[in-house]
């Protein structure tokens, strides 16, 4: 339940931003680096990102209790409007151990996402409302019991064990804008089903950058540089 509380409180901020008089749905205009250099800048169209990733393994029933590490998250963003945006994101955590219980321990995350956006009032930040569906996968060898044995009972100990989680995600995030790229931070829940109910199964947080390319400029500058059939 007081998970459940925190993740209604981002929503309240989250309208709380839209509401706030120095917010403005559907600004056209974005400040890059420079003094007050105010300049119209074309917002729909492909972006490619990267992020670094905080988030966790679902071992455990207790998500608290769960493994936690740095990883990587490339994404491909389709800016639908000024105020919308869908984003593909793939996560991955490496292979790691985790001891005493488990070893060559392995996490990827599968996300699409959209993404709600409140731009300020001639300003280049964007705070984000961010909804979206996953796929959690994970893989390790159990090898020996532990203090949470309870939340694992059913695993021989030596075997491989294979698990894959659908559920949705809810979060919030920041961006700024700068003359030739954006960079990002996002603070997220993602909920799967447990035990017949669904709960969070993993609090991740996402630094980034993105920038946005152009495919007739890439095709012109390959055509340019080769010769083709």
């Amino acid at each position: 339940m007081k998970i459940i509380c925190q993740a209604f409180l981002v929503l309240v901020f989250i309208n709380s931003c839209l509401l706030f008089p120095g917010v403005v749905l559907g600004q056209k205009k974005t400040i890059v680096s420079g003094k007050d250099s105010l300049i119209k800048k074309p917002v729909k169209g492909i972006y490619l990102g990267s992020a670094i990733t905080y988030c966790g393994v679902d071992v455990y029933k207790n998500y608290l209790e769960n493994p936690r590490r740095f990883g990587f998250s490339p994404r491909f963003i389709w800016e639908l409007s000024n105020t919308a945006r869908l984003s593909f994101e793939y996560s991955s955590l490496g292979t790691f151990n985790f001891q005493p219980s488990w070893k060559k321990l392995s996490a990827r995350y599968f996300d699409l996402n959209l993404n709600l956006m409140a731009r300020m009032k001639n300003k280049p930040s964007i705070f984000i409302l961010l909804l979206g569906a996953c796929n959690h996968r994970w893989a390790g060898n159990f090898v020996a019991q532990s203090a949470f044995f309870d939340a694992v009972s059913g695993y021989m100990i030596g075997s491989r064990i294979r698990k894959s989680w659908f559920g949705f995600t809810i979060g919030a995030g920041w961006e700024r804008s700068f003359r030739f790229f954006e960079i990002f931070g996002e603070y997220r829940y993602r909920f799967s089903k447990v035990d017949q109910a669904f709960a969070v199964t993993d609090v991740a947080l996402h630094l980034g950058i993105k920038k946005k390319i152009t495919l007739k400029k890439i095709y012109k500058k390959l055509n340019d540089r080769y010769t083709w059939f």
